[in-house]
């Protein structure tokens, strides 16, 4: 005869999930895992091998049953025992959807039923369960067709024109087209109060404001895109306010000008249509079309001028460029400043490098060089020119169109001026030249030569003095006369300074062959015309030069 038994349960895990599960989710198992312990009455556990049968009501005592099953042969150890409930009767999703209150009764084979009923309760975690509820409302929801599943199902979007924005961020939104809008930054604003500004994106960042149409602000801080289809890729402070412009960085940047660009840097402005400004700090393109590549405090005024770089340089003139340096001015149409410092090219064309060159108007097509001041149109000024050898190349004069007359360059020793002429001999057997008011101020050593035309008799009466000098002979004779001298001008004596006559090799120089340098440069020429053969490099360093330029040629070939 069956004992009468107690039962003492011990704990109980509750698994549930729903009928449909989407593909590609979690299913969760429709049992609950129960444990119990069994004892007679006297209180010792027992060992045997029971049926029983389970169901679960929706009230402590009476009420309806929900769900109940028998499991058989259940084994029982030292009073222990463990099932699945729902293993032979799945336990449906509508016994824990529809009510909270659930009971658990349990019967074994006599029959004799257990009492009280056991209430079923959550675990700790199970608390999170309850906004499931709203998932189900969602779940029995109409369809509004705000979002729909795309191509592929994976991509989700809207059906209509929304606005969509980061939640409690004090973000605001303007105009009349707001719902076009996109915000995910923090105290950010797109739109404008009353306007119609459409589109307008901040990507994210802190008090960027997006209030041009089509107009973006990706990241950073105080950033504001309020021209048409403007953008600002981030940074601090920076404005792009006219349509179209953007600036990608930096801080406190300005793009004003039609379709501008400021790249990056701090306190640029680009105020020219068109303009650019490629970074550095306090840089401004105001001529259309002008650029500033970097730098500081550089200004390119003119139309599509330029100014590469270097420190408080400006182009006034259109087209005009400096390329870098400081302080240097290119004011005249398609002037150019290479570098240097305090040079100004403000003539058309003109062009400067150095210290302190300048071209100025109305010396178009100039160039000067190492502090040089141009003097002349179509003129290369420089300081000191040194050069393997010199030529003066024009037109052929019986074969304009043809031929080429090259004249050489007279080689010295000395910075030698020449003065030539003609005088007659008067009645008293005496003529008197005059050279140039200045010739002593620029000449010493003077030398004087005659030539008598018919007569060998002629002679110098007076040494050159007080820029005058006295030639005797026979009265009514034509002599030709030539006068030297050697320049003693402040030029001339720095020159023979920092240039002796013979010159020690140093530095870079030392070891080095000129004559390399040139044969370098025109070695290629001599192939072509057969004349190769009576010349060669001095140093391996020179022959590597000429090997190293062929093979540059022969690259862009």
């Amino acid at each position: 005869m069956l004992r009468k038994i107690f039962v003492s349960i011990l704990f109980m895990l509750v698994a549930i999930s729903y009928g449909q599960v989407l593909s590609g989710a979690r299913a969760v198992p429709k049992m609950l895992n129960y444990q119990g312990y069994l004892t007679d009455t006297l209180g010792s556990p027992i060992d045997d091998t029971l049926n029983m049968t389970f169901k679960i009501y929706n009230a402590a005592t009476l009420g309806t049953v929900l769900w109940s099953e028998t499991q058989t042969n259940i084994p029982i150890e030292r009073g222990v025992f463990s099932l699945l409930l729902g293993n032979v009767n799945l336990i449906p999703d509508t016994v824990f959807t529809t009510g909270t209150d659930r009971w658990l009764e349990l019967t074994l084979e006599g029959p004799q039923t257990l009492s009280p009923r056991t209430r079923i309760t959550a675990v700790g975690y199970a608390y999170t369960a309850t906004y499931a509820d709203t998932a189900q409302y969602a779940a029995n929801a109409a369809t509004d067709n705000d979002w729909v599943r795309g191509t592929p199902d994976s991509v989700l979007f809207s059906s209509n024109v929304i606005c969509i924005a980061r939640g409690d961020a004090d973000n605001m939104f303007y105009g009349d087209s707001i719902y076009t809008h996109i915000n995910f930054g923090i105290a950010c604003t797109t739109g404008a109060s009353g306007q119609s500004h459409a589109y307008a994106t901040v990507s994210g960042g802190g008090r960027n404001t997006a209030n041009g149409s089509y107009a973006t602000v990706a990241g950073g801080r105080n950033n504001t895109a309020s021209g048409a289809y403007s953008a600002i890729g981030g940074g601090d402070g920076n404005t792009a306010d006219t349509s179209r412009t953007t600036v990608a960085g930096g801080y406190v940047n300005t793009a004003g000008g039609s379709e501008t660009t400021v790249c990056g840097g701090w306190g640029n402005e680009a105020n020219g249509s068109r303009a650019n400004v490629g970074g550095g700090y306090i840089n401004a393109a105001s001529g259309d079309y002008a650029t500033v590549s970097g730098g500081w405090n550089n200004t390119a005024d003119g139309n599509q001028s330029n100014v590469c770089g270097g420190f408080r340089n400006t182009t006034t003139g259109d087209y005009a460029t400096v390329s870098g340096g400081w302080d240097n001015l290119a004011s005249g149409h398609c002037a150019t400043v290479a570098g240097g410092r305090a040079d100004t090219s403000e003539a058309s064309y003109a062009f400067t490098a150095g210290w302190g060159s300048t071209v100025y108007t109305p010396y178009h097509y100039s160039a000067a060089f190492n502090g040089q001041t141009a003097t002349a149109s179509s003129q290369t000024r420089v300081g000191a020119l040194s050069k393997a050898s010199g030529t003066f190349t024009i037109d052929h004069p019986l074969d304009p169109m043809n031929k080429i007359l090259n004249h050489y360059f007279v080689e010295s020793p000395e910075m030698v001026l020449i003065y030539r002429g003609s005088a007659t001999i008067g009645a008293d057997g005496r003529a008197v030249v005059h050279l140039p008011e200045y010739f002593d101020a620029l000449n010493k050593n003077p030398l004087v030569q005659l030539t008598g035309v018919g007569t060998s008799n002629v002679f110098l009466v007076k040494n050159v003095r007080a820029n005058d000098f006295v030639i005797g002979g026979t009265p009514g004779t034509e002599v030709h006369w030539t006068v030297t001298g050697e320049r003693k001008d402040q030029s001339a004596e720095i020159t023979r300074i920092i240039m002796p006559v013979e010159q020690i090799k140093e530095g870079n120089l030392a070891g080095r062959s000129l004559d390399d340098d040139f044969l370098a440069s025109t070695m290629s020429q001599l192939e072509r015309m057969g004349e190769e053969d009576g010349f060669r490099f001095r140093t391996a360093r020179g022959r590597k030069k000429y090997e190293e330029m062929k093979r540059r040629m022969a690259e862009k070939q």
